[in-house]
């Protein structure tokens, strides 16, 4: 379900929208009660040090960057912003599970959603990969729908 409109949240103190990104988590279904609060408590003191950097940057001081781009340990991988890309310019990244209305199988259609496009581990290289890891309780459903394509009904 999508808003007509924008909605708007309004917050006055950093730690309003930390309660809310917590609870976001909740109210969209991908969490318990207990994650949030694990979260948070994982989370804690997080946040200081990155305002403290941006700050220092902010100044120009480089001592700010959070990163020393000439390191080659980093791995860079490529992130596609969900919101550039349209549902009608497909990017094959691989199978993906279709964990939409109905969706019972593995899809390489080019419209991953942008958050699997952000996180590379929901993808994997054939078919039989995708079923067996994200649909094991029902494999033979996953694997016998040879899906290629939208999950949409037509």
């Amino acid at each position: 379900v999508t808003p007509k409109e924008d909605i708007v949240f309004k917050f006055t103190k950093w730690s309003q929208i930390e309660k809310e990104c917590g609870m976001s988590r909740l109210y969209g279904g991908m969490h318990f009660d207990a994650a949030v609060t694990a979260g948070h408590e994982l989370c804690t003191g997080f946040i200081s040090p990155v305002v403290e950097l941006g700050m220092l940057l902010k100044k120009g001081d480089p001592k700010g960057a959070m990163a020393v781009f000439e390191d080659e340990q980093i791995i860079v991988s490529p992130f596609v912003n969900p919101r550039i890309v349209a549902q009608s310019d497909p990017i094959n990244l691989g199978y993906y599970p279709d964990w939409g209305p109905g969706g019972s199988t593995c899809l390489n259609d080019g419209k991953m959603p942008g958050y699997m496009r952000i996180m590379e581990t929901y993808t994997d290289p054939s078919l039989a990969a995708c079923c067996e890891r994200w649909f094991s309780w029902d494999k033979h459903t996953c694997n016998g729908n040879g899906a290629i394509g939208s999950s949409e009904c037509v």
